[in-house]
């Protein structure tokens, strides 16, 4: 089976959806900054509050899943497989401590 042949990974088409959607936000948010800097404190200020930071988090994990598995996809590999499992290992050795590192502050009752 030839690279093009491989299906594709309905997780990795999933995971470029979401680092999509969270760059589109961030990006909009940015160009807000341009024309009203009140407007962007307040669509920045949502993103204080515990779900937003564990959305980020999921958008980091995806991210990184999407980048592990789109380079797996440039090189030839008869054994596509061992790139799903390094996709995996590497989006769960950035995204955990990611996680960790954006969601403690409310573990430990710093941010109300």
């Amino acid at each position: 089976m030839s690279e093009h042949d491989r299906p594709a990974w309905p997780l990795g088409r999933f995971a470029g959806l979401v680092t999509l959607s969270g760059v589109l936000v961030w990006a909009f948010a940015i160009a807000v900054l341009g024309t009203d800097r009140r407007a962007y404190s307040d669509m920045v200020g949502w993103s204080g509050n515990v779900v937003s930071r564990v959305l980020l988090s999921v958008v980091v994990f995806a991210a990184v899943l999407h980048l592990v598995d789109g380079i797996g996809r440039c090189f030839p590999s008869s054994r596509p497989e061992r790139w799903r499992a390094a996709a995996w290992f590497a989006a769960l050795a950035v995204g955990v401590p990611a996680a960790a590192v954006l969601v403690w502050p409310f573990v430990e009752g710093r941010v109300s």
